[in-house]
């Protein structure tokens, strides 16, 4: 079963679409179609011209203090809604990706492997555009557990091939800027960063 991102197009279509518009427990989906927000109710099953919206930051039971579902009620809860892929960016951690993706290909939802980067002082989400990716995640995973004062900038040293970066926060962006090409570093949008604001960020 496919666990990247592939291109850079996919990704950025899935970031205008914006994390921050919908929270997996909300009551409708919102969905992207030609620039216009087009809303459907659950259960709904057209998707004719619809690009679905899709979570690139998820935490479940894996996560201490920052998830409480399972995987299965999360994956549940996206096919529910029409979503076709999830990302499960555990912290600090790919914890329980293996069952993940198994739980992933039982409810017939494609798994994105990721992380939640987590330090003293910083905070991105790395998602894999291939297996290098995927490699590259768990070394700079392995740096964090080594050492959580380190600068993220110092932490994604030489390991950012094949791998997309998001973080909402301008400091962070500014600071990697000069060592990640502009195909794989993004403003992620999320709960209190408005889209307009995410654009001037970029």
């Amino acid at each position: 079963m496919q666990y990247f991102l592939r291109g850079r197009q996919s990704l950025l279509l899935l970031l205008l679409v914006g994390a921050s518009k919908i929270p997996l427990e909300a009551g409708e989906g919102i969905f992207f179609q030609r620039n216009i927000w087009a809303k459907r109710q659950p259960g709904n099953k057209s998707r004719t011209n619809i690009i679905m919206f899709v979570h690139l930051n998820v935490h479940s039971n894996f996560s201490a203090m920052r998830g409480v579902a399972l995987q299965p009620q999360l994956l549940d809860c996206a096919r529910n809604y029409g979503m076709q892929y999830l990302a499960m960016t555990e912290t600090n951690g790919l914890w329980g990706f293996i069952r993940f993706v198994q739980h992933a290909r039982a409810a017939k939802i494609k798994p994105l492997a990721g992380v939640n980067l987590i330090t003293k002082y910083d905070e991105v989400v790395l998602l894999a555009e291939n297996q290098t990716g995927y490699e590259n995640i768990c070394r700079a995973t392995s740096r964090v557990h080594d050492d959580d004062t380190q600068s993220m900038a110092k932490i994604l040293d030489a390991v950012t091939s094949g791998v997309f970066v998001l973080s909402p926060k301008a400091a962070t962006l500014r600071s990697l800027i000069q060592t990640i090409p502009n195909s794989h570093l993004f403003v992620e949008l999320r709960p209190g960063i408005e889209e307009a604001q995410a654009r001037n960020l970029s």
